[in-house]
């Protein structure tokens, strides 16, 4: 794996590996939706009297699918009285969405996007989440425009790490996998990439940091710090 900064040629966009297509994961590498998740569930564990986990536990335990139920059921566990499971849900959801409000795009992407579109490179989304949820935050923040594709889990969609999401990503904007250049910030959405056989860069975010990225082809500290020519250089 390179660390970003290591000197690659720039190849021809006639080579078969030249990046035709790039394709961002959206929680966490679009907008940081998982510190607002993160702080809304340790506000409920502090309301309820519990120790809430560390940012190291919580990415640890949570790096799946489970970050919708498995909060809740720990808290029950910890509690030690019955309580109201729908109640907890919904002040959770409602203080969550009020600190994603407040959360602005991550630096560097609208350069890359423009960047992108400058190349003339189609530019799709692969996510887990749903469709209606992806697109709204989206237009909320203002690029849903800069988007050729944006699939998310449907039914028969298996969720990342399997790789379903980047193939169909890959398809619905025309290119082979080994064409298209994956931007993931979790050691899932990394397996997904790397199974539909895509060459992937990590932007790890402050839940996922802690976590074991190595296997992306590059490792970046944020999209400001380096341009999209410089990374298809590098996985080139």
């Amino acid at each position: 794996m390179h660390h970003a900064g290591m000197a690659g040629d720039v190849v021809s966009a006639r080579s078969p590996t030249a990046v035709r297509a790039l394709i961002f994961d959206f929680d966490g590498v679009i907008l940081d939706t998982e510190t607002p998740l993160f702080e809304s569930w340790a506000e409920i564990y502090r309301q309820y009297g519990c120790q809430p986990l560390t940012v190291e536990d919580w990415a640890r335990e949570l790096g799946g699918k489970d970050r919708g139920s498995a909060p809740l059921a720990i808290l029950a566990e910890n509690v030690g009285i019955e309580i109201d499971r729908q109640k907890v849900l919904r002040a959770r959801r409602a203080y969550g969405q009020q600190l994603l409000a407040r959360e602005a795009i991550r630096p560097g992407l609208v350069e890359w996007l423009t960047e992108a579109r400058r190349r003339r490179l189609p530019v799709g989304i692969a996510s887990s989440s749903s469709l209606l949820y992806v697109v709204r935050h989206l237009r909320r923040i203002g690029i849903y425009e800069y988007f050729d594709a944006v699939l998310c889990c449907a039914p028969g969609i298996e969720p990342k790490p399997a790789p379903d999401l980047y193939r169909l990503a890959c398809e619905a904007l025309g290119v082979k996998p080994d064409g298209a250049l994956a931007v993931e910030d979790s050691p899932n959405g990394i397996a997904a990439a790397r199974a539909a056989g895509l060459r992937c860069l990590a932007v790890p975010n402050r839940i996922t940091e802690n976590l074991d990225l190595s296997q992306a082809n590059v490792l970046v500290d944020s999209l400001s710090g380096i341009t999209l020519e410089a990374v298809i250089a590098l996985v080139s």
